[in-house]
């Protein structure tokens, strides 16, 4: 088994008993929120906690990365999975990548986390370590406070964070599953200031004292003072109040004293997110880097093993010391040689095709030319995985100048704001189309062909102009047509035009044609998402035409295809399909569940172009029941729809 998600190693830990007390009291409890000030002994406590317990612990260091909820959620599913032992296809457990909604797909995520861990069978606990890296406004935090407004049988969650994050604390202590220590919690005693001083040379009892009055209890302090004595071997002069606010002087007074091929190592190394042995070995020339991280380690000077059981283990600073680090790195060598020093690590991360890790240290580096080569290559993976947050976080460190004029960056720029571009996005696909038409790239051409029909569909534009795009998509497939070049830009496109059909122009044959088209290419490469897209749309095309009973045997087969209820799409669909036959069958009841239902999954999710079905479904409700000045009204309601869409294929629905 893997070790990337175990417990940070730790050693010569003083063991806090009074609050491994408080935690067992409330251990019946979800979710523990641990807050306190850099340094404060956070990890170290948890870590010690844990380890009394033979329940298994997935550990994740969190980093800005996880702001990306698709990037969490991939995390988070892989520890699961590596430490239930699953493997192959059962371990896979994706997203679509390309969804028919409106909505991010945070929602979707999150659906999907929940009910993995609703299934756990045995006790787990997850710890997020660093919390306070994944910012409060992004979908990687909004996914964490959505996993904590729900009940799991087998799970507890601890979070540890420098910061209160903004969750509705009183709340869920309401629901009595959530519990918090704060700062002045983890605060050392005096008899734990003690003990963190047995057998290291100091002077006497009052010294302890003194010590444990200056530092407040915070732990970082006492491991200062701790190397102070380690290297001076006295206590030296302490300012009155040694809190997290002066770490920079007084840690820089050890610091000033290791030997210059000690300290070149640490300000290097600096850049380094993760301690990689691998990569230090090509950032240096020959150097013992392990006996160095080793040695800090046992002198708890600010580094945590984090992978411990690897060929090569991994290290990882303290923030608080990667911060000072870093500082004496652009003092001393100047933001010039601090970039070129990302750029290489960037290279060397590429070399290794690593190409998110390197990235991130290009965007450090101002890289521009190395950016925008790895988007070129990698931003069409990943917009099939759907990890938009992604592209968007790279786009951006790039100027405008750089993109205005390249097709590729601007149509990865413009798919970055997919769901809410609104009109912003038509112009801007209908650039990036004209742009690759001129240079004769036809995988640029057919995707961005095909997504500015989907944008045409979702903020309803009218049905005459979906159809111009349409008719310029076919084309474009009929002239590479033989051609085994490009399948999944085709299938998607393909797809697109099938949406475009049922949903923009109402020629349900024609859509019904170009999604069996998709569907028969994306089983040819295997592309399950796009299979599932298409087959949905067509779905939809019956539904649409009255045609219940093929609605019903494509829904059969999408399951084969998808986890039952995974998908919102497929819910809302079926609900409106079972709409039909509870109708016909004076089930009336039935009927009011499956609507809410319905209802539910498209207004959360986005499904405008459901939408009308569900109008028809409702008002063909109202008319059962005779409620005819209500059907009317539907009826009204979606003739003033089709209006405003300029579509008269949902006008003729609204008059059957």
């Amino acid at each position: 088994m893997t070790t990337r998600y175990n417990p940070p190693n730790i050693s010569d830990f003083v063991k806090r008993q009074h609050l491994f007390m408080v935690l067992d009291k409330n251990f019946h409890k979800q979710n523990f929120l641990i807050t306190g000030q850099a340094a404060q002994g956070k990890t170290t406590f948890v870590a010690s906690y844990l380890q009394r317990s033979q329940d298994p612990v997935l550990w994740y260091h969190l980093s800005e990365d996880d702001c990306d909820h698709t990037k969490l959620f991939d995390r988070l599913v892989r520890g699961i999975n590596e430490q239930s032992g699953i493997e192959g296809e059962e371990r896979e457990m994706t997203i679509p990548g390309s969804i028919l909604g409106t909505e991010e797909g945070l929602l979707r995520h999150i659906e999907g986390l929940s009910a993995i861990l609703k299934t756990l069978s045995s006790p787990l606990t997850i710890v997020l370590d660093d919390l306070e890296t994944v910012h409060e406004i992004s979908s990687g935090f909004r996914l964490i406070k959505g996993l904590l407004n729900d009940r799991f049988e087998n799970l507890r969650f601890f979070l540890l964070s420098r910061n209160i994050p903004p969750f509705n604390i009183p709340r869920l202590k309401t629901g009595h599953t959530f519990f918090t220590l704060n700062n002045e919690d983890l605060a050392f005693t005096l008899d734990e200031t003690r003990s963190f001083f047995a057998g290291k040379a100091i002077g006497n009892t009052v010294d302890v004292e003194r010590i444990h009055k200056i530092t407040d209890g915070w732990a970082g302090g006492l491991t200062l003072v701790s190397e102070s004595l380690r290297q001076f071997k006295k206590l030296q002069p302490l300012p009155e109040r040694l809190s997290s606010e002066v770490f920079n002087f007084f840690s820089r007074e050890i610091y000033r004293i290791l030997p210059d091929q000690i300290r070149e190592f640490l300000i290097k190394t600096s850049v380094l997110h993760t301690i990689d042995l691998e990569i230090v070995n090509h950032l240096f020339e020959p150097v013992s880097a392990l006996e160095i991280l080793t040695e800090l380690e046992k002198r708890n000077l600010f580094i945590q093993r984090i992978d411990s059981d690897t060929k090569w283990p991994k290290f990882k600073y303290h923030n608080l010391f990667r911060n000072f680090l870093l500082q004496d790195l652009l003092k001393t060598k100047g933001s010039r040689a601090q970039k070129k020093l990302n750029q290489k690590v960037g290279q060397l991360f590429w070399e290794r095709k690593d190409h998110e890790q390197a990235m991130n240290y290009f965007v450090e580096a101002d890289a521009y030319s190395d950016i925008v080569h790895i988007i070129k290559i990698k931003g069409t993976d990943y917009i099939i995985n759907n990890k938009m947050s992604w592209l968007k976080k790279w786009i951006s460190h790039l100027p405008d100048e750089t993109i205005d004029n390249d097709p590729w960056l601007i149509f990865f720029r413009t798919m970055t704001r997919r769901i809410r571009g609104g009109k912003k996005n038509i112009k801007a696909f209908r650039k990036a189309f004209f742009l690759f038409d001129q240079v004769s790239d036809i995988r640029g051409m057919l995707l961005s062909i095909g997504y500015l029909i989907e944008a045409s569909v979702f903020i309803r534009q009218p049905s005459g102009l979906i159809l111009e795009w349409i008719k310029k998509g076919e084309k474009l497939l009929q002239n590479i047509r033989g051609k085994n070049r490009y399948p999944w830009a085709r299938t998607l496109l393909w797809q697109q035009i099938g949406l475009g059909y049922i949903a923009g122009d109402g020629n349900i044959p024609k859509g019904v044609s170009a999604c069996q088209n998709a569907i028969l290419l994306g089983r040819q490469i295997n592309n399950a998402d796009l299979m599932f897209n298409a087959s949905i749309t067509m779905t939809f095309g019956y539904v649409q035409a009255g045609d219940f009973v093929n609605a019903r045997q494509m829904l059969s087969k999408i399951k084969g295809i998808t986890r039952e209820g995974q998908n919102p799409e497929y819910r809302a669909l079926k609900s409106i399909v079972d709409i039909d036959f509870a109708l016909k069958n004076g089930r009336f009841n039935t009927v009011k569940e499956l609507l809410t239902r319905s209802e539910a999954d498209i207004e959360k999710f986005g499904l405008i172009f459901l939408y009308p079905g569900f109008v028809e479904a409702e008002a063909l409700h109202l008319v059962y029941i005779r409620k005819f000045d209500e059907a009317r009204q539907m009826a009204d309601h979606l003739n003033d729809f089709s209006i405003l869409e300029g579509n008269d294929f949902y006008k003729g629905i609204s008059h059957r």
